[in-house]
């Protein structure tokens, strides 16, 4: 996302909307295909990674089942991440600043202190995913609510106006 956002601000500012939504799409497909191969490593070898901490196998066993229902939607996070990027290299603060602030702040901090009242410590592992999923739909629907603006550029483009 930090070396799409300057190559889509200068397109941008240059008006060559095409390299400008190549850049997007090229990110997007990098950042799910780095974030899948992350899931696919931890929901294939949590152990491994909790054995550089500890040797204790209650924690071991116990981070394992934590690890992979933490990472179950973290597929998802990089378009929240990317679109965040890219409404900021636009100039639009606002939904870049929600996006920015949506999976962490806005998703998972209240998920993280309500889950656990009603799931106990599954509860803290679920609210990962859902913090995962929600940001991903808020992403989507932003993009969605201002496709016009971005889509609408690229046919300006090819219309020659």
């Amino acid at each position: 996302m930090q070396g799409m956002m300057p190559i889509v601000g200068y397109n941008y500012g240059a008006k060559q909307f095409a390299r400008m939504r190549e850049t997007i799409w090229l990110t997007l497909k990098v950042v799910v295909a780095c974030s899948i191969g992350v899931v696919f490593i931890m929901m294939a070898f949590p152990a491994l990674s909790m054995r550089i901490f500890t040797t204790d196998p209650l924690a071991i066993e116990t981070g394992t089942t934590a690890m992979r229902i933490m990472f179950a939607g973290f597929f998802l996070a990089g378009v929240q991440v990317v679109a965040g990027g890219l409404y900021q290299a636009l100039g639009k603060p606002i939904p870049a600043l929600i996006l920015s602030l949506s999976r962490q702040i806005i998703f998972l901090i209240p998920l993280v202190l309500l889950l656990p009242q009603y799931m106990g410590i599954t509860g803290v592992f679920l609210a990962f995913p859902i913090a995962d999923l929600l940001s991903f739909i808020l992403a989507t629907f932003l993009l969605y609510r201002d496709r016009d603006t971005i889509l609408v550029i690229g046919k300006q483009e090819q219309q020659g106006v």
